[in-house]
């Protein structure tokens, strides 16, 4: 029993804090079952694009958006299936009412076609902008925002169990004070 108490218990708070604190969100959208929404090319809004034999052809400052959605999601994925790949582009990302501005962008770089960012919630637009990448034929694009999955930082954990077994030494360290308070009995 002394063990459990000593190492078992420690862990298992640990963990429990880990799992329920630090992973609220994904632990949510688990147990509501959410699931990511796709927006593909047939609900997107090409500007300054033509259209060519395998799909699109970018011109000069190409944009593809999609406003006016109310999106609760913490991932964002850009799948673009393009010839040649553009190696950056601007993402511009819009919350609540707001518009595409400058504190909304992420400039990427070393773009793979599969690409991940990390959200804030309540996304209501995008905009991807390839910028000057003139003659990109696009054959396919789709958001895809989803949340997060449970991520258990094992640093975390032994971070709290430092911390608990640090103050149960100091805790132990330290004798109770004698105030010199002692009762009388009467006999």
């Amino acid at each position: 029993m002394k063990i459990f108490k000593k190492i078992v218990l420690p862990i298992l708070i640990s963990v429990l804090i880990e799992v329920l604190v630090f992973n609220f969100a994904p632990l949510l959208s688990m147990i509501k079952n959410e699931e990511p929404v796709e927006f593909t090319a047939d609900e997107l809004t090409f500007v300054n694009w033509e259209e060519s034999n395998n799909g699109r052809l970018s011109q000069t400052d190409a944009s593809i958006y999609i406003e006016n959605i109310s999106v609760n999601a913490d991932t964002l994925t850009v799948h673009m299936t393009a010839q040649p790949q553009p190696g950056s582009y601007k993402l511009f990302l819009a919350k609540g009412g707001e518009y595409f501005s400058a504190e909304n962008l992420l400039v990427t770089s070393n773009m793979t076609g599969d690409d991940s960012f990390q959200l804030e919630r309540n996304i209501s637009a995008v905009c991807v902008n390839l910028g000057e990448n003139v003659g990109v034929e696009l054959e396919d694009i789709s958001f895809v925002f989803s949340n997060s999955t449970v991520e258990l930082s094992l640093s975390r954990i032994v971070a709290m169990l430092v911390i608990w077994w640090g103050t149960k030494f100091l805790m132990s360290l330290q004798k109770a004070p004698d105030y010199g308070m002692e009762q009388k009995t009467e006999d």
